[in-house]
């Protein structure tokens, strides 16, 4: 899971709102946002699609990490905890499973500085090429 793949490395969108892609000491790459005023909701905290973005764009990573296009089939995201302002928060990523069309993810949103729990994430994805 060396090389990103260079439609991963030109996603407009993550860019945009300041994801950040980070190669791990484990040989993974995931991703980091640090949480910043425009990432905010009404209530003061992080906003759920900001933080679903960062878990989807891990997903996209390691779901086409072996050089085969793998697109998302269901995700589903449980919020644990609010992401405060100036919070960096990093995905962890675990594959469950990765078949010949089918590949599975668990991603941890979790707060780099305390290690809380942020939100869990659970991909599918299916593998077109």
């Amino acid at each position: 899971m060396n090389e990103l793949a260079d439609h991963l490395k030109n996603d407009r969108f993550s860019d945009a709102i300041g994801i950040e892609r980070v190669f791990c000491k484990d040989g993974y790459w995931t991703t980091r946002l640090t949480v910043a005023e425009i990432h905010l909701n009404g209530l003061g905290v992080a906003q759920g699609g900001a933080l679903f973005t960062l878990a989807d764009y891990a997903f996209a990573i390691a779901s086409n990490s072996d050089g085969r296009t793998s697109t998302g089939l269901q995700t589903t995201m449980a919020f644990i905890s609010p992401a405060q302002l100036g919070d960096t928060v990093i995905a962890h990523i675990r594959e469950i499973s990765r078949r010949k069309t089918i590949s599975m993810y668990e991603i941890e949103l979790r707060n780099e500085q305390t290690d809380q729990l942020i939100a869990l994430f659970t991909g599918t994805g299916f593998r077109v090429k």
